[in-house]
């Protein structure tokens, strides 16, 4: 993955982490970035909604921001190969842990995806594969 990538990625999450457009502000604030051929072709964040239940989510009236991102572009997506960049950031901006629940890993592993890079509490990103 491209450091660039990473960077353009966070500076739009830290445009969206704000009350005005964040869809659920009380809660974490989760962005993900659906990837192809080093470009950002979707782009999601944890809101209120009724979860895909046969995909495992609990109850909880939640969206996760991966599945929200790949929502967004599932009929437009060159090919089924893809990665995934998320982002958890706290209400002023400092990276949080963005590791994707179990759900949200089987769910983008089924999906075609190939790699995951994602924020942790010390300030990096870290990196997993499929």
């Amino acid at each position: 993955m491209k450091r660039k990538l990473l960077y353009d990625c966070l500076d739009v999450a830290r445009k969206m982490n704000c009350p005005e457009k964040h869809p659920d502000w009380g809660c974490y604030h989760h962005f993900s970035f659906l990837v192809q051929h080093n470009k950002i072709i979707g782009f999601g964040m944890n809101r209120r909604g009724d979860p895909i239940n046969h995909l495992g989510y609990a109850e909880w009236g939640k969206i996760h921001s991966e599945f929200d991102a790949y929502q967004q572009v599932k009929g437009i997506m060159e090919d089924s190969a893809f990665s995934i960049i998320n982002f958890r950031l706290s209400k002023q901006g400092a990276l949080r842990d963005s590791t994707p629940c179990s759900c949200c890993f089987n769910f983008l592993k089924k999906m075609g995806c190939k790699e995951v890079w994602f924020s942790t509490i010390n300030g990096h990103m870290a990196w997993m594969g499929f």
